[in-house]
């Protein structure tokens, strides 16, 4: 299969890992920028630097790598850096943050844009749609789309598909033809790359991996679980790339398998139910029992997204008790909402009929360690009931905006472990460090997310917990990088 990973940062310090990580996932080239040291508004001499960096990179290893000149458009000097990166054999200019001056104009950024497509060449923007207010500098959708408007004759590619596409619905559509879109970065969305599909043609998007902030094997899933046909999955993966940017077919390479740090045939993180707001698809149980099948599971444990903004999901844990009774792989995990005064109550109920019960610090906006979670954890373990903590699925940046979920820290869920030293604990969706426990068993998604933070088998108790249908569920005997035929389900930085 031939791959061009269109977003890719690059640095001399990192190459060697970085090309066997692409090599590995089956990705022939890559089209890379170097940031320098991430500075919102870099220095010239910084610029200079990276640039340099860069391109001594891809002198190194012309027939991998192609680059990207970066551009800071405040400073005086961004014509120079331009056509000195030109010259040294740049594709395209990168432009992450500083796009806009003091106040908040464009004028700077249009007039590299300008430049730009007067030696024809495109020119790769970081756009993100965050919940709350962007960084300074940083531009949105909406100002991309007035960027586009000013210059027509630039060809244009929004970074990361503005990152958050479920604000954007109805408006990619609006974007001129010389606008491109990569999926590059965030987390590898269930349903991404479709919904973006209904509005774009396969023509006008890039796959992106945003390497080595993301994993190659994680943000190629968004593309091997959207059921392409054989064209659009070859004009995603690398002939769009090839067309923008005029460079040659990339190598057909074999991907190496991903090791199976967990046994996957026990899913302990998946939803059923509705999301509150309807970006993601709805599943039954008994939906989630055909998957089960299909991928050879033997286990689905699934708590209800219908049960998630309730103070008293009593009700609804009935219902997901009976709809789950005549299921053999689906198994229902009630909820408790612990900062509701009657969190007692609705867990006895479900530990009339459950043995297993979900709470979320994180929807609920409370501290893992907050003396309602310590107390649910002391009752499950007084009736052998086994508790599922959800630390988070979605990306935190891009929640909802009426909602305020809280991410859960290292400190608290130490903490939260300590005081609870004999309850049975499922961690769900953390990705950072703890120590191995009798007590608790930690969930991982699969494919990680990040090159390199893959946990090393044995050294820690994990289960396997794919977050679907927030994120795709790869193919039971295969993963991301074996490559599923069309149709098989199976730091973002710059």
């Amino acid at each position: 299969m031939r791959i061009i990973d269109s977003h890719v940062h690059v640095s001399a310090d990192k190459i060697d890992e970085l090309l066997v990580a692409s090599q590995r996932a089956g990705v022939g080239r890559l089209i890379a920028s170097h940031l320098g040291d991430w500075s919102a508004y870099p220095s010239a001499v910084e610029v200079r630097a990276a640039n340099a960096e860069a391109a001594q990179v891809v002198a190194n290893f012309p027939e991998q790598i192609s680059f990207l000149v970066y551009l800071n458009p405040q400073l005086p000097d961004w014509r120079t850096e331009l056509e000195r990166g030109i010259a040294a054999g740049a594709v395209g200019v990168k432009l992450w943050i500083a796009l806009k001056n003091s106040v908040g104009a464009l004028g700077a950024t249009i007039d590299v844009l300008k430049a730009c497509a007067e030696h024809n060449i495109p020119v790769l923007m970081h756009v993100f749609n965050r919940t709350g207010a962007n960084l300074a500098g940083e531009i949105d959708l909406l100002e991309l789309l007035q960027l586009s408007e000013a210059v027509p004759d630039c060809r244009m590619i929004g970074a990361h598909s503005g990152a958050c596409i479920h604000d954007g619905r109805g408006l990619f559509q609006q974007f001129p033809a010389n606008v491109c879109f990569d999926l590059s970065g965030s987390d590898p969305a269930e349903g991404l790359l479709r919904k973006l599909l209904q509005e774009l043609p396969a023509e006008r998007i890039l796959f992106g991996s945003d390497a080595m902030g993301r994993s190659f094997a994680s943000q190629l899933l968004k593309v091997f679980s959207a059921s392409l046909s054989a064209e659009e999955q070859d004009l995603i993966l690398w002939k769009n790339a090839a067309r923008i940017y005029r460079l040659p077919a990339p190598p057909d390479l074999a991907a190496e398998a991903l090791p199976e740090w967990v046994d996957r045939r026990e899913d302990f993180h998946c939803y059923c139910g509705r999301d509150p707001f309807g970006v993601i698809d709805a599943y039954t149980p008994a939906e989630l029992e055909a998957q089960a099948v299909a991928h050879g599971l033997q286990r689905i444990y699934c708590s209800s997204l219908d049960s998630l903004l309730l103070w008293d999901p009593s009700e609804n844990n009935a219902t997901l008790q009976q709809a789950c009774a005549n299921l053999h792989y689906v198994k229902g995990v009630p909820t408790v909402n612990p900062v509701a005064h009657n969190y007692q109550q609705v867990f006895a109920a479900a530990a009339k009929f459950a043995n297993d019960i979900w709470i979320s610090p994180y929807w609920s906006a409370v501290p893992a360690d907050s003396t309602a979670i310590i107390h649910l954890g002391r009752m499950a373990a007084e009736q052998d009931i086994r508790l599922f903590i959800n630390c988070g699925c979605e990306d935190y940046r891009f929640r909802h905006n009426a909602l305020a979920p809280r991410p859960v820290q290292q400190p608290e869920l130490l903490r939260l472990l300590d005081a609870l030293p004999s309850s049975k604990l499922v961690i769900q969706g953390f990705t950072g460090e703890l120590p191995n426990s009798a007590n608790h068993k930690r969930t991982i998604f699969l494919p990680p997310d990040r090159e390199g933070k893959s946990p090393a088998p044995g050294t820690m108790d994990l289960l396997y917990g794919s977050g679907f249908p927030y994120r795709p569920r790869p193919p039971l005997l295969t993963v991301a990088s074996d490559r599923p035929q069309n149709g098989e389900m199976m730091r973002d930085a710059g």
